[in-house]
């Protein structure tokens, strides 16, 4: 999100909002041809100029049922990927990895907001180590229970 104090001068902000209004009158027209060409009983035409969803709002890539952490705690797995988002429900990120636990054939999905987990997967990232084989398990420390890969041997 761009705020005003993130440019120099006001002119961009000021031709981007002029922007909206003109992507505005193109997709007004493009809803408007949908209407006449279904009114004529022809399938609106995907070309037209209506935005698609996936253009607009980046949708994870990621699939696969979701699981609770705790169904997949101390079990081998293999990390195949992850997105990072921002918490609507508390200050801070949560990450949501899509992982394969090893005996099943169907990847699945694990939300979690451990900033350990988060630290380690920016490491494996860093490292070019995506996808990677661990365990998540539970440890305590001085700052209470926390959560962190190990090894997936053993």
């Amino acid at each position: 999100m761009r705020r005003i104090s993130d440019y120099d001068e006001l002119e961009p902000v000021e031709e981007e909002v002029v922007g909206k209004e003109e992507k505005r009158g193109e997709s007004e027209e493009g809803v408007k041809e949908a209407k006449e060409e279904k009114e004529e009983g022809k399938k609106p035409a995907a070309a037209s100029k209506i935005p698609d969803f996936a253009e607009v709002v980046a949708t994870p890539p990621l699939e696969g049922e979701r699981r609770r952490i705790e169904e997949i705690l101390g079990k081998p797995i293999v990390v195949e990927d992850y997105i990072q988002l921002q918490s609507k429900f508390r200050d801070g990120t949560y990450v949501v990895m899509k992982v394969r636990v090893e005996g099943e054939n169907e990847p699945v999905t694990v939300a979690t907001g451990s900033e350990v987990l988060q630290e380690q997967l920016e490491m494996m990232r860093d490292a070019g180590s995506i996808p990677f084989r661990a365990k998540i398990v539970r440890k305590s420390g001085k700052r209470g229970k926390y959560l962190t890969f190990t090894s997936s041997k053993g």
